[in-house]
């Protein structure tokens, strides 16, 4: 399968699994999930041989306002056999980024 397109797949996945546990909003085309501590996070596809999906992290609407989120670790779809095991993965980051 096409990798880009195997990434998208990948992406709405976890977005639709990200809908399920947390709140979401639309901000300047971008979807950003609201965490239970306010923070927020976005998944961003990187393409062009990278082929993985990131996790942004935004303190606030204002840093998220102002494109001043950080960056997560990379996700490899080589590196998942399934888009539920890349989700599990995140979901660890996530939980660890919340006790940091």
């Amino acid at each position: 399968m096409n990798p880009e397109k195997l990434l998208r797949e990948y992406r709405l996945h976890i977005s639709e699994k990200l809908m399920e546990i947390f709140d979401n909003v639309i901000l300047e085309d971008e979807q950003w999930f609201i965490l239970p501590d306010n923070q927020a996070i976005h998944i961003v596809e990187l393409l062009s041989g990278y082929n993985s999906l990131v996790i942004e992290y935004a303190e606030n609407s204002s840093e998220r306002s102002r494109n001043l989120a950080d960056d997560g670790d990379q996700f490899s779809i080589l590196d998942y056999d399934t888009p539920e095991k890349m989700f599990e993965a995140m979901m660890q980051e996530i939980e660890n980024e919340g006790n940091s």
